[in-house]
């Protein structure tokens, strides 16, 4: 583990972005290189969505293949957190991508119950226009309802 920004990194992840640092040039280079996303669950009372059988992925639609950039529990507020490194934006499909296309799967008992919409473009980059520096390198979203699914009286 390598501490990058504060953050505990992979040896792996640190390697890649530092890497990805001397290749891209640097007026096209993302900030940080580790990104914060946040999203907010409810029932369809509006209640938190909260339990153990829940589970949270966070994913990028690309062109051929959707990556997947994260999975969380949610927490007793409905709440799931996700940490993002440049190099999971960037695949085969996307080599270029900087702002990449966001939605959450959640699923109970492993089984999908929910799809959100696509968040088209997602920019962590956005320069604050007085101090120039990066200023969206954490994003919520949310919060989302997700309908109770159907259960067969069979089941």
């Amino acid at each position: 583990m390598r501490r990058l920004s504060g953050a505990a990194v992979p040896t792996r992840d640190y390697a890649i972005v530092q890497k990805l640092s001397r290749i891209i040039p640097r007026e096209t280079q993302m900030s940080s290189g580790i990104f914060k996303v946040i999203a907010t669950f409810q029932n369809a009372d509006g209640k938190p969505l909260t339990g153990a059988e829940y589970s949270v992925c966070l994913c990028d639609k690309d062109r051929f293949f959707d990556d997947k950039l994260g999975a969380s529990n949610l927490s007793p507020d409905g709440v799931a957190e996700f940490l993002i490194f440049v190099s999971d934006i960037i695949s085969i499909d996307s080599p270029d991508e900087r702002t990449p296309d966001l939605y959450f799967v959640v699923s109970k008992k492993g089984r999908e119950i929910f799809r959100s919409d696509v968040f088209p473009e997602v920019n962590f980059e956005a320069k604050d226009a007085v101090t120039g520096r990066a200023k969206g390198l954490t994003k919520s979203f949310g919060p989302f309802r997700v309908p109770e699914p159907y259960q067969s009286v069979f089941s």
